[in-house]
């Protein structure tokens, strides 16, 4: 069991827009500069193109040390992703999501490092293709043993500053009014699939229709 960390992708873009906080719609301005020379497209998933960034990314060092992919490539090619690219003379990032139904949840952008600014460009553009596609929560990703409402609350503790970064992409009356939200928690199903479920023991939506 797994906590998600979501942003409400139910309404327009601009809409998610205009709900962020002050601070986030500058870094949102600043980004649409700087990464004016970025393309961001959806593209035909590909193991070996994901396995060369997955590389690229263990290569690298994220919060002192060398991070290591959790899936294996046949765990990752048996996911059904979504995947995107980011091209600037050639691919130079990708990120991939996994959908289900109006869910979505969405793995590491893997990237180089050296050029931040990509970050915060495939964050914004993987919000807004699920603001265009039908996706109404998609799951950035939290920790363990927590449901949504009570992962606002204690988004400020020390044991959980590495998801500080995620939290300028959540709505600002999201952040402000976490009694006002669902008591969800992310489960990933014996068929693979992840969703949300306000239980701790649930089949996806998938399999509970195959039942």
């Amino acid at each position: 069991m797994h906590t998600p960390l979501i942003v409400d992708t139910s309404t327009s873009f601009e809409r998610y827009i205009e709900r962020l906080s002050k601070s986030s719609k500058k870094n949102y301005k600043a980004t649409v500069k700087r990464t004016r020379e970025y393309k961001f497209s959806e593209t035909p998933y590909n193991n070996v193109l994901m396995y060369a960034f997955i590389k690229l990314w263990e290569r690298q060092i994220v919060y002192g040390s060398h991070p290591r992919w959790s899936l294996s490539m046949w765990e990752m090619d048996s996911l059904g992703l979504t995947m995107f690219k980011i091209e600037k003379d050639g691919i130079v990032a990708i990120h991939a999501i996994e959908k289900c139904d109006d869910y979505a949840y969405a793995h590491p952008p893997l990237y180089d490092k050296h050029t931040p600014e990509l970050a915060r460009y495939i964050w914004f553009n993987t919000i807004k293709w699920c603001c265009d596609h039908d996706v109404n929560n998609l799951d950035l990703g939290g920790l363990s043993g927590r449901d949504w409402p009570t992962l606002i609350r204690q988004r400020h503790d020390k044991s959980l500053m590495r998801l500080r970064y995620k939290w300028s992409y959540v709505p600002k009356d999201v952040k402000d009014n976490p009694d006002s939200q669902q008591s969800y928690y992310q489960l990933r199903c014996g068929c693979g699939w992840k969703q949300l479920s306000l239980t701790k023991n649930s089949l996806c939506n998938r399999c509970t229709r195959e039942r």
